[in-house]
């Protein structure tokens, strides 16, 4: 038998690596960074709202075991003014707000420093639903406590210990600071947003301009009343909407404001978009600064164009009254020898022509006498009419038969000046309710006055159509038109461009409108012609 081979010695393995295990972590660390990282966080939310939720978010991911709330009050009053929960409160809960006695002590608070309305107990009261053990923390802040983080575990949940005391004392100063920031910046928007809405709705004028006169402000009320948009007048120098003659006035008005002296009842005129001029009146003063300086100036005005055209209808009422008074004493005296002129010339006219040796000539004159004779008349007969109209009993008007019959009596005129008339009447109009030779005396003069303002043949468009509650008479002519410096003065008595005019048609087509509560409007282009609106009602005035 052969031999066994002697065994080797067996190698000595070598020991296994040792491989060190990570710690575990916890599974809410990524919470406690987050609370951690709360400061930031709070700083960056927006508004009071959005603070809130980061706070509640930030606890309630910290400790995900647990409900978790923020209820927010005002320092001063105690009374509830925000809360947000992550579970379900009790009821009552929301609205009670109790601070236990240990964390009163550890958080500072002693009961003289509790807001109205807010308790203290010796233990916690549970708030969510099926709560049990948990803790409630003061937030309190400079002016005292704004509010309490409850953290709370629900059903089977694992309890808020001492780490999470640990943890959230410190982190309520700070969120107490943030919050009560968010909610005092939430406020001043909210004023701020007030305070531009009650500007921008105000039935008065508003403006603001800075040192340099420049426009910071400008309320709707200046937008409807100049034509023009905000983002055309901001930064504009507020000079430039004001014709030039008031310049130099509003300059020193508000050089006055700037150095402090407030101005009040500045009338100025401010040109509109559309190269008006309106009138208005402001009351100036300087705006300060908290530090005392003077940053510019706020102007608080109104619109006078109502109160001027008030105004105007009072001058214009004495001046009936006084010419009233006047023109029956007038009338008086010249129709008594008038009358015996008329009677004379058309005896005289009579037996001329049926004497041989009357001269052409002396024909003429007599024709002359009368024509002249029956001009004054014409003219007393309209003084009369302008300054005392007659009076009769309103009654309602149909439109179609009061055009008919002032086309009748016009149709000598038109005849004379060749000028042809396109009727454009609304179908289904109401009645107008008025005085009907009143009615009537309005169409024939505004019908005289197209025909001698063609002075050539040509077309004269009759309209009648609704307007709202009143019914529209348009007289529409294709004459020269009027100048735009005479506009304003078409109404005066005694004014005409005319030759041989009285001055007095249209003064009387607007005493009769407004006293039927009606309004003109006259729009004219040079070379293209002139029309006038009447609008009159088709009620009784109540």
């Amino acid at each position: 038998m052969s031999p066994r081979p002697a065994s080797r010695p067996a190698r000595p393995r070598a020991p296994a690596p040792v491989v060190a295990k990570a710690p575990k972590r916890p599974r809410f660390a990524g919470g406690l960074r987050r609370l951690a990282d709360l400061g930031r966080r709070l700083a960056l939310a927006t508004g009071d709202e959005g603070a809130l939720v980061e706070l509640v978010s930030s606890v309630q991911q910290a400790f995900p075991d647990c409900a978790c709330a923020v209820r927010l009050i005002d320092p001063q009053t105690g009374r509830l003014i925000g809360a947000l929960a992550h579970g379900a409160l009790l009821p009552g809960a929301r609205d009670k707000i109790e601070i236990s006695e240990e964390m009163m002590r550890r958080s500072g608070l002693s009961m003289a420093s509790l807001p109205p309305g807010v308790g203290a107990t010796r233990t916690r009261q549970a708030v969510f639903h099926k709560g049990a053990r948990g803790i409630s923390v003061p937030l309190v802040g400079a002016e005292g406590l704004v509010g309490l983080l409850d953290v709370e575990a629900t059903g089977k949940g694992r309890p808020p210990g001492p780490r999470a005391l640990a943890i959230l004392l410190p982190l309520a100063p700070q969120a107490a600071a943030a919050l009560r920031n968010a909610q005092l910046i939430s406020e001043l928007k909210s004023v701020k947003r007030y305070l531009e809405n009650l500007i921008e709705r105000a039935n008065a004028l508003i403006l603001v301009a800075d040192g340099a006169r420049r426009i910071q402000v400008f309320n709707q009320a200046f937008c409807d009343l100049s034509g023009r948009r905000r983002e055309d007048v901001i930064g504009r120098d507020l000079v430039d909407l004001v014709p030039a003659q008031d310049r130099r006035k509003l300059v020193r008005a508000m050089a006055e404001s700037l150095r402090g002296h407030p101005i009040d009842h500045l009338e100025i005129g401010l040109l509109t978009a559309d190269a008006r001029q309106v009138r208005v009146s402001m009351n100036t003063s300087a705006l300060v600064s908290s530090d005392g300086a003077i940053e510019g100036l706020i102007a608080i005005g109104e619109d006078l164009t109502r109160f001027r055209e008030l105004e105007r209808r009072v001058i214009h009422a004495e001046k009936l009254s006084s010419l009233g008074r006047l023109a029956a004493g007038v009338v008086h005296e010249l129709n008594n020898p008038l009358t015996s002129i008329i009677v004379s010339a058309e005896s005289l006219r009579s037996r001329f022509s049926l004497a041989r040796e009357i001269t052409d000539p002396d024909r003429d004159k007599v024709a002359r006498i009368l024509d002249a004779s029956q001009r004054i008349l014409r003219f007393t007969s309209d003084l009369l009419a302008y300054a005392r109209p007659a009076p009769a009993e309103a009654a309602p008007v149909e439109v179609s038969d009061l055009v008919g019959t002032a086309l009748q009596f016009c149709e000598h005129v038109l005849r004379e000046t060749s000028a042809q008339v396109e009727l454009r009447i609304e179908e289904g109009l109401p009645r107008l309710w008025g005085v009907r030779s009143n009615l009537l005396q309005i169409l024939v003069n505004l019908l005289t006055n197209a025909c001698h303002a063609m002075g050539k043949p040509g077309c004269i468009t009759i309209e009648a159509f609704g307007a709202g509650d009143q019914v529209a008479l348009r007289v529409r002519d294709e004459g020269g038109g009027i100048p735009r410096d005479d506009l304003h003065r078409i109404f005066e008595p005694f004014f005409t461009t005319k030759p041989g005019g009285t001055g007095l048609g249209l003064s009387i087509v607007q005493g009769i409108v407004v006293q039927h509560g009606g309004a003109l409007e006259v729009e004219s282009e040079l070379g293209r012609g002139t029309a006038i609106t009447v609008r009159l009602p088709t009620e009784p005035a109540r």
